[in-house]
């Protein structure tokens, strides 16, 4: 079997170094192997090395208990319910599963769900699934239709029932102290803002390519985000709060519902609920190794391209500009539609300048930007914004 490389990343003043090896990701004190990719093979983040035929039958294989070494202190009622959909997966999710084992902190489960995959990805799942039966499940089985990446995550969402829920991409790779560091901020924000807030947390992310080689060690940075406390319009025109970073209270997901095929983002949806009706609250500290590839574009990764084709082809970055924002209309109007009688009269004067861009003139349209707020979070976009719209 060839051998499957792995990398090393060390922050050294915040700056990234890789290197080729038999290593270890070494992240602010925290050590843990991490896996690199190739067609047909499969690393894991516990330093074993496995190709796809063995995937399943290494995943069957009796180990030491996740709680083994957990010296973390949890609550009572601090229960986490981790949210994954999938759909051909099997690339990359034995990696992510085993970056759930690595968490230093045990008051979790994983609820998950297969989109009709066409590769291992379920077989792989229930493997692993049925070495944990009593903090992992699956739902559906192997009937389960594809609904799709909303429909898929809001059925999830429907059959949560922790104090708390996250939400993972199959493709990821979670540091070891993601779900302590969020559920201690969770825990600090509710008892700064009382246990009936609705509060959706979200941390940084370090960018990686599809082969874990560290592109850039803050996405908030690299996408120019600057997503402390979003206000309810802002986040009509900009969503700051990546999914597979988040952490929601079960009275945000109470709020949530069911998620409209109109939401196009099942994470845009969550966050313009809590924005609405509750409190965004960032941490800086990145917690997941978010991994790009040609199969997972983001709406923000969108976003971006806007401004960066802004110099070469202002016109052609216009037309973008306005199709991005054309295609949060459907959201903007299915919220107002469930909402509107919860919503304060500015939030409602805002969603209805939002859906008013599209038709207003050169004037109106800065003029409905400025008045209610309908800026990015970052001075740069703002600026081409008002440029380009």
């Amino acid at each position: 079997m060839r051998q499957i490389a792995l990398l090393q990343a060390q922050e050294s003043e915040g700056r990234p170094k890789l290197i080729r090896g038999d290593v270890h990701v070494q992240t602010r004190g925290e050590a843990w192997s991490a896996p690199w990719n190739e067609t047909g093979k499969i690393g894991t983040i516990l330093g074993r090395r496995i190709d796809a035929r063995t995937a399943n039958r290494s995943a069957s294989r009796n180990r030491r208990p996740l709680a083994s070494k957990r010296t973390v202190s949890v609550r009572s009622g601090d229960d986490v319910e981790i949210l994954l959909s999938t759909y051909n997966g099997a690339a990359y999710l034995p990696a992510f599963l085993e970056s759930l084992e690595a968490q230093d902190c045990d008051a979790w489960r994983l609820t998950a769900r297969d989109d009709g995959s066409r590769d291992a990805t379920l077989s792989i799942l229930k493997s692993w699934c049925n070495r944990f039966p009593d903090r992992a499940r699956v739902l559906d089985g192997e009937r389960a239709p594809n609904l799709g990446l909303i429909r898929s995550f809001s059925r999830l969402i429907e059959e949560s029932s922790a104090s708390y829920v996250m939400f993972a991409d199959q493709d990821d790779i979670w540091l070891p102290s993601k779900v302590r560091i969020t559920l201690e901020k969770m825990r600090a924000k509710q008892d700064e803002l009382g246990k009936q807030s609705p509060i959706l947390l979200h941390t940084d992310l370090k960018l990686v390519d599809k082969d874990l080689q560290i592109i850039n060690s803050s996405l908030w940075k690299s996408q120019g985000v600057r997503p402390s406390a979003p206000s309810f319009p802002k986040i009509l025109v900009e969503n700051v709060a990546w999914g597979c970073t988040t952490m929601i209270n079960r009275q945000l997901v109470s709020l949530v519902g069911s998620i409209p095929k109109e939401a196009v983002y099942h994470d845009w949806w969550v966050t313009l609920t809590a924005a609405a009706f509750g409190h965004v609250v960032a941490i800086s500290a990145p917690t997941i190794l978010y991994r790009r590839h040609g199969l997972n574009e983001s709406a923000i990764s969108n976003l971006a391209s806007v401004f960066k084709a802004a110099l070469r082809d202002p016109i052609a970055a216009r037309q973008r500009l306005t199709e991005v924002l054309a295609g949060s209309r459907p959201r903007v109007v299915a919220f107002l539609h469930r909402h509107r009688t919860r919503l304060t009269p500015s939030q409602i004067a805002a969603a209805d300048a939002f859906l008013s861009l599209g038709d207003a003139n050169f004037v109106s349209r800065r003029v409905h930007i400025a008045r209610h707020g309908l800026l990015f979070s970052s001075s740069l976009r703002n600026i081409g914004l008002f440029v380009l719209l």
